[in-house]
Formats: structure tokens, C-alpha cells, sequence
């Protein structure tokens, strides 16, 4: 009887979340074509894979997890769960019913129990930065209290370093799953995050959250053609979308911008912190792995810090000009179409509300023979497994089968449907959806700057904006990269060298 009651919920799930995939495929706007993308095309665009690798796949084209058939007879699995970012993660419940990703993710985690006869039991705790480290240590004190008994993590992205600093979590590489190599594993997972064989966080590519939390460039078509330039789509395509040629459209707006100040933009950041793009999407890091795979601060060398300041100086230039604006939560300049180019996540696409004026690029890369990078806003969702999970292995488990069942449900429609069938103007424009989203990477020192004893962002933005209060560019002969470096360097390399011992010890230890 228990076995049948699995089988019939997972039926009924599978039988509603494909009803949820064809109902979303009628809403489509006009000039739409949701079906130009073939089930091959959606699966590549999907997957994280870098490299060419076989696997087997199902009648729609989604490969294959190596999850057993097996039913764990209702055990509880605990977890502290991202209480910010619940609704896109692990909701507690299915909404009212009139917002179709938060009841397809809520259905989502109803299959994964029943899929592996489980039942979660979640404890929601506050997960953000800039509250000066309180919901850090809150989820650590929790985390390493004599009392808890969790099996899982799933929280905020900066959290998860300082608890595998602190000993807290264990380690992936000692476990069964999750299966590393799938397409749902980013491969830079274990190229920037795995440090002398420890591995203590990961986070998957087809999370609503982690789609959401994507930072792209957006442009105006309708603004940008009047001035007679090239569609940046085109660009981008053609690999022509360079840092070069971002300043050279925002400019054409500049004299507009200073005639009719607030009212036309060349170019809007979506807050200080979103400067961040314009580094990582050239092309630089903060922390990069030597011979030996082991993260070093890129500062540390002179030439390095050379060519970030001369890229500096650049950007300082065309920031000081009418035409650029950095603004707090300035996503409603796009609702009334008043600038140009604007930097935001791309959830910032869903206050459009199928308006398709603004199309979505990847930041701008340094020159023509570049890469096209995307990195995320902090706020995505991360899992890590700590130390007093009853059963780490199956609790690695339940990772892989959320990841999997993400992959094959929720980013098909959320990523596919909902973003790029909804707000590509045309096949041009799905194509570089793509391509954003098979461009993001992951820098390790980013990702774990609340364990060092400086903060890797605050290198870059002291150098360019004014943090944490203001707005305009201040590189000044006293607060240059060189001058920052001289101030925090010594603190940044010796934190990054510290945390890495920890997880050297701990692994040991463990």
C-alpha cells in the first residue's frame, strides 16, 4: 500500500507539472515561437557540461540521474531551510494559486518526497549580507548547537565558506552523491570550489533562485536603433559586445541625459554592489588557481593589479559623465523605459510583464577576443551537509534528486518559458539566453569573502564607487586599486591562506 501511494503522488505530479509546461506554452505572446527550441536544443542550454560527455537520456530528451529506486519509508530529513528565498527553494506551501513558478516549485519539492518516500521538515532562518554578520552567526549558532540534529543546509551563498571554515560541514568528496559530473553541476563547481580535496558546498545550475539571481546587461532596442547603432543583440552574436562598445552607446545618450536630467539615461546600475558585473565580465578575478589548483589572490601579482587600474581609469572616465547613473533599486527606470543599458539580475525581467523593449545581453567583455562572463547576485541558494546529518549519504542524495528534478521541471519552464520564449524579440535573441547562461562562472574568493579577514568586492568598488553610503566614481591618486591593495592586500592573502588550512585540517580531521 505504501508503495502504491508513492507511485500514484508521483503520477499525479508528473501528470501536473507537464499541465503546467503545456498550459504556459499557450500564453506565449504573439511573435513568439515556443516551440522553436527542440528538445536537444532546450537540454543542451540547460545542462552545465563544458566538455563533450554521453549520457543517457529519456523520451523528451532530459538525461537520465542514476538515482536507485528505493523508498526510505517516510524518514524525516531536516533541514534549515533560506527563509529570504523560500518561495523559489523550499516553500512551505503552493501560494494562492496565481503565480505558476511558485506552485510548480512547491509541487517540485511534493515530488522529490515522494519520489524518495521522505518528508521534509524545514526550519527557516534569515540568510542575507549587510546585516553586519547577525543571520551569519545566527545559522551558525543554530548549526553548531549540542541540540540540532539537521541533515541538510540550503541557505545564503556567502554562509556555507564560513561554516567549512568553522568545521561545521562535511565533505562531498566522501560521498556517494551528489553525481558531479551531471549537467545540473556546474563543472566549476569542482574547478574553483573544490580546494586539496575538499569540497563543502555546492549549488545547482536549475534553481529558480539561481536563474533568477544572473546579472545581465539589458538593452533598449527601441532607444538604441532611433540612434541609428547596431543592435546590441547582433553584436553579442557576432562577439563584437565589448566594454568599448557599452560606453560608446551610452554616450550617444549623454547630451539627451544632461538636457532632460532624470528623465533619459545612456546607462543605469541597478546599486553600487552591481558594478561588480563590469569586473568579473571583463574578465578578471579575485582569486584564480595555480599550478597546483589551489586559490591565490590575482592582486598579488603587480602586473595584474597593472591592468585592472588602467581598466579603471577607463571606467571612472564614462562614469563621471550625464550619461551613466548608479541608483538604488532603479529597476523601475526599465518599467518606464528610460535608459538605455541598465545592469540587474535577470528577475528584473519579470516586472516587464511580457514587455519585450528591453532584451537581455551578457556584460560586456574587455575586447573582441574575450569571453562573454555572467556572474550572480549573492542571493542565490547553496547546500551543504553538516556534521550532525544522521545519514550524510542519503542527505547527498536528496541534493542530487532536487537538483535533478529542477533540471528536468523548473528550469525548462522557468528559464525556457517564462524568460526566454517570453522576452527574446526574436531567434536572435533566445540564442543569447544561451549564452548568458552557459557564461557563468564562479570566483572562489567572491564566494567566500565573509571568511576572509577583508572583503574581496571592497577592493574593486573602494577603487571605483563610493561604498557603502554614495554613488559616484572617487578614484583618486589616494584611493586607487594600488592603494587598497597596499591597505588590505596583506589581510585578503593571508585570509584566503587560513581559510584553505581550515579546510585542509578539517578534511583530516573528518
Amino acid at each position: 500500500m505504501k508503495n502504491f501511494k508513492r507511485l500514484l503522488c508521483l503520477s499525479l505530479g508528473a501528470v501536473m507539472l507537464l499541465g503546467a509546461l503545456v498550459a504556459c506554452g499557450k500564453d506565449e505572446p504573439e511573435g513568439v515561437d515556443s516551440g522553436s527550441d527542440t528538445d536537444s536544443d532546450v537540454l543542451e542550454s540547460i545542462g552545465g557540461s563544458e566538455t563533450e560527455t554521453q549520457w543517457e537520456t529519456d523520451e523528451n530528451g532530459f538525461v537520465v540521474d542514476d538515482i536507485p529506486d528505493t523508498t526510505y519509508d517516510g524518514k524525516i530529513i531536516n533541514i534549515v531551510g533560506w527563509e529570504n528565498a523560500k518561495d523559489y527553494t523550499l516553500p512551505d506551501d503552493g501560494g494562492d494559486g496565481g503565480a505558476q513558478l511558485l506552485s510548480m516549485i512547491y509541487l517540485n519539492r511534493l515530488s522529490v518526497e515522494a519520489r524518495l518516500d521522505v518528508q521534509f521538515e524545514i526550519n527557516y532562518m534569515v540568510g542575507k549580507g549587510g546585516d553586519g554578520g547577525a543571520s551569519q552567526e545566527a545559522l551558525i549558532n543554530e548549526i553548531s548547537s549540542g541540540a540540532s540534529k539537521y541533515d541538510l543546509i540550503q541557505n545564503y551563498s556567502l554562509f556555507p565558506a564560513v561554516m567549512a571554515q568553522r568545521g561545521l560541514l562535511v565533505n562531498f568528496n566522501n560521498l556517494e552523491y551528489p553525481h558531479l559530473n551531471m549537467p545540473w553541476w556546474p563543472e566549476s563547481i569542482r574547478a574553483q570550489w573544490e580546494q586539496y580535496d575538499s569540497l563543502y558546498f555546492v549549488a545547482n545550475n536549475s534553481s529558480a533562485q539561481s536563474l533568477r539571481m544572473m546579472l545581465v546587461m539589458y538593452s533598449n532596442t527601441d532607444m538604441i536603433t532611433r540612434e541609428g547603432l547596431q543592435d546590441p543583440v547582433e553584436l553579442v552574436l557576432s562577439g563584437d559586445w565589448t566594454v568599448e562598445k557599452m560606453i560608446q552607446y551610452a554616450r550617444a545618450f549623454e547630451s539627451q541625459a544632461a538636457n532632460t536630467p532624470g528623465e533619459i539615461y545612456g546607462l543605469v546600475v541597478d546599486d553600487h554592489s552591481r558594478t561588480d558585473v563590469l569586473y568579473y565580465g571583463a574578465g578578471f578575478h579575485s582569486t584564480e588557481n595555480d599550478a597546483n589548483g589551489v586559490a591565490k589572490p590575482t592582486w598579488t601579482d603587480a602586473g595584474y593589479r597593472t591592468r585592472v587600474s588602467n581598466y579603471l581609469d577607463t571606467l571612472v572616465s564614462f562614469f563621471k559623465s550625464n550619461a551613466v547613473e548608479i541608483a538604488n533599486d532603479s529597476r523601475e527606470l526599465m518599467v518606464q523605459k528610460k535608459t538605455a543599458l541598465m545592469i540587474a539580475a535577470m528577475s528584473t525581467l519579470e516586472a516587464q510583464k511580457g514587455d519585450t523593449t528591453y532584451a537581455a545581453i551578457p556584460i560586456p567583455k574587455l575586447d573582441k577576443d574575450s569571453e562573454y562572463r555572467t556572474i550572480h547576485n549573492n542571493a542565490f541558494d547553496m547546500w551543504c551537509i553538516p556534521k550532525s546529518a544522521a545519514d550524510a549519504e542519503l542527505s547527498g542524495l536528496v541534493i542530487e534528486a532536487i537538483a535533478s528534478s529542477e533540471y528536468r521541471n523548473i528550469a525548462p519552464y522557468y528559464f525556457e518559458t517564462v524568460l526566454k520564449d517570453r522576452y527574446s524579440q526574436n531567434a536572435n535573441g533566445m540564442k543569447v539566453f544561451d549564452i548568458i547562461r552557459s557564461s557563468v562562472t564562479y570566483d572562489f574568493g567572491r564566494l567566500c569573502q565573509f571568511a576572509l579577514e577583508d572583503t574581496v568586492e571592497y577592493m574593486w568598488r573602494r577603487s571605483f564607487v563610493i561604498y557603502p553610503s554614495g554613488s559616484a566614481p572617487i578614484k583618486t591618486p589616494n584611493n586607487t586599486l594600488e592603494s587598497q591593495w597596499t591597505t588590505s592586500g596583506t589581510k585578503i592573502e593571508t585570509g584566503i591562506m587560513k581559510l584553505l588550512a581550515d579546510f585542509r585540517n578539517n578534511n583530516r580531521a573528518s
